[in-house]
């Protein structure tokens, strides 16, 4: 029994799934694709133990409607078919009694490896799962994109690792914060006949991002079920298990009346944090803003070493006293970086509170909350 294929066409969709290929991984399985073949399509599917993702593509199977599962070495397909030019290929499986031996030809050549067999792969176990939902597809992504960089990174608050994801009533809610620094997306939207909040794991959003590019469709789907939720982008079908746990109360950590508002090119402010951090303290990464009436003054030094910079940033609107404030300088390039608006609102109340960043034109839809360190650190 074997298939015929694009090669091109089969590539593609397996460097997509590989990037949810663990490098490590205690289960051996969770090392390869699973190929389902069944009436000339296949149905490819790679993940872990958290969560997979699947989508199918068409072949030509002989004799026609068999069926087939069979597991193969992620990094060794890929690697095979990498430099391999465009053409048709032949997969052929020789069963076994506990592995499945497979054979790929091209024009002039053919490697071979040895499979596992498709009961091997573990099941997710799906329960209660609700009826789909849809959410617009610019919105889900632009959400994740600017949350997920404040997503914590340690497990020691696995809450914290994943994104707050909100549908309800007429706004689409994405919060990400490792406690030190906070995003919030919210996108308006028409009148939603559903409510729904669960919290997925950093790692999934992140590669749902990179989804936005092979997206065309307006609409996603989404069956958020118990212990799982399921994403649906078109011919790609996404799952992952959700953070249990209760999710901080972000806006009661956000100031609303914070009394000193500085505007300024985002750009200009950016590298200029760039450059001088360079300069700053490697262990604490400080750097200081130092706002007075017509500009920012951004320093940063290292005393055990002996150097430092400083930088003045003109700015175009300032309301309020005087006030000097320190960052960690990686975490404000991150945020920085994230603003897309050629202008910067940047709010204060004193040098101990948190300061609120957050583009001109997108401050209603999207800001960043950052926690000062102490100037003495």
């Amino acid at each position: 029994m074997d298939i015929v294929i694009s090669k091109s066409e089969l590539y593609n969709k397996l460097k997509v799934l590989g990037k949810l290929i663990p490098q490590k991984t205690s289960l051996p399985a969770y090392g390869s694709f699973l190929f389902e073949i069944k009436e000339d399509t296949i149905k490819i599917t790679a993940g872990d133990e958290n969560g997979r993702i699947s989508t199918t593509v068409e072949a030509t199977c002989n004799p026609s409607g068999f069926e087939q599962s069979v597991l193969l070495d992620a990094k060794m397909l890929l690697n095979g078919l990498n430099l391999i030019p465009e053409q048709p290929i032949n997969i052929s499986f020789d069963p076994k009694e506990k592995y499945i031996k497979t054979h790929v030809k091209y024009n002039n050549g053919k490697f071979d490896i040895v499979g596992g067999v498709g009961e091997d792969y573990p099941s997710l176990n799906i329960k209660g799962a609700n009826e789909p939902r849809t959410v617009n597809a610019s919105d889900y992504f632009y959400g994740i994109k600017h949350t997920q960089v404040c997503c914590a990174s340690d497990d020691l608050r696995p809450v914290l690792t994943g994104i707050f994801f909100k549908v309800e009533d007429e706004s689409l809610i994405c919060v990400g914060t490792d406690g030190q620094v906070l995003s919030k997306v919210i996108c308006k939207t028409d009148k939603q006949p559903f409510q729904v909040s669960f919290i997925i794991p950093s790692k999934f959003a992140r590669f749902a991002s990179t989804m936005s590019s092979l997206f065309c469709d307006p609409y996603i789907s989404i069956v958020e079920a118990e212990n799982n939720v399921s994403f649906t982008f078109g011919n790609y079908h996404l799952t992952c298990l959700k953070i249990e746990g209760r999710y901080p109360n972000y806006d009661a950590v956000i100031p609303k009346n914070n009394s000193i508002k500085a505007e300024c090119s985002t750009q200009d402010l950016l590298a200029a944090v760039k450059r001088v951090s360079i300069f700053s303290d490697e262990q604490s990464s400080l750097i200081t803003l130092s706002f007075d009436n017509d500009q920012v003054d951004v320093l940063a030094q290292d005393v055990y070493f002996s150097r430092s910079s400083e930088e003045h940033v003109p700015l175009s609107s300032y309301d309020g006293s005087q006030i000097k404030i320190a960052f960690n300088s990686q975490r404000l390039i991150t945020i920085l970086s994230c603003i897309s608006d050629e202008e910067l609102i940047m709010t204060f109340d004193k040098p101990s509170s948190a300061a609120i960043f957050c583009g001109k034109e997108s401050q209603s839809s999207l800001l960043y909350l950052i926690m000062p360190l102490s100037i003495n650190h």
